[in-house]
């Protein structure tokens, strides 16, 4: 078996030839956004296309949001679309891209594609932890608007992956929980982000491809929620 025919028998629930790693048998293409958005690891403020600032310092393994009450995006929740601006997904460069995809041999191996920042993830970017947090439970009618919008983004951004490089796999991240508990009561996560990423999910499989979800946290709460979104794999179990 190649590493893709044996990653698709332990998906399938058929013997494989050996149990590993699902990762060796993806390539992972440069995502253009994620490119556009890294910033240089230089220690000093940089925001994002969302306007999230991010620091990368020198030496770190990556970079992060470094969020403040003073540069935080969305300073009030109930008027958040004051503060919101989408970034435009045109003219984004997908040469790199396209020449790791063509240099693939698809029976060998899986082309995937990292899908950073999901609808919490976001949130959090541009509301900062603490305050998307206590949103999710006092404004649940405004989250829902807001994540609506980013969910729109999401799924424009996953058609124009299908029309331009056609991965095989979504690799879709979301933290939602730590190591410890899930961040939102399950009820409220299913209330507000389950029905978004549904139609996340939807747009995925209706573009032929593999929601392979990024949570490497505790999940057992919305384990059963996940496998009824469509979610294929979770990477990252704890």
């Amino acid at each position: 078996m190649t590493p893709r025919e044996n990653a698709i028998a332990v998906y399938n629930r058929e013997p494989p030839d050996y149990y590993g790693d699902l990762m060796d048998a993806i390539v992972l293409l440069p995502d253009p956004v994620l490119m556009r958005d890294i910033p240089p690891q230089d220690g000093k403020i940089h925001p994002d296309s969302w306007g999230v600032p991010y620091v990368w310092k020198p030496g770190a393994p990556g970079a992060h949001p470094y969020i403040t009450p003073d540069n935080v995006v969305i300073k009030d929740i109930e008027n958040w679309d004051r503060y919101v601006n989408v970034p435009s997904l045109e003219n984004l460069d997908w040469g790199p891209a396209q020449k790791v995809a063509k240099g693939v041999d698809r029976k060998e191996k899986f082309v995937g594609i990292m899908f950073g920042g999901g609808l919490f993830e976001r949130s959090h970017f541009l509301l900062g932890m603490e305050n998307a947090l206590m949103d999710y439970l006092e404004y649940p009618d405004e989250m829902k608007e807001l994540l609506s919008v980013i969910k729109d983004f999401k799924i424009a951004y996953i058609r124009q992956m299908a029309e331009k490089v056609h991965p095989d796999i979504i690799f879709y991240h979301d933290d939602w929980g730590s190591k410890q508990n899930v961040f939102l009561p399950p009820a409220v996560w299913r209330n507000i982000i389950k029905p978004l990423q549904q139609e996340i999910s939807d747009a995925i499989h209706d573009c032929g491809m593999i929601y392979m979800h990024h949570a490497d946290c505790i999940c057992q709460p919305l384990v059963t929620a996940m496998v009824a979104l469509g979610i294929a794999i979770w990477q990252g179990v704890i």
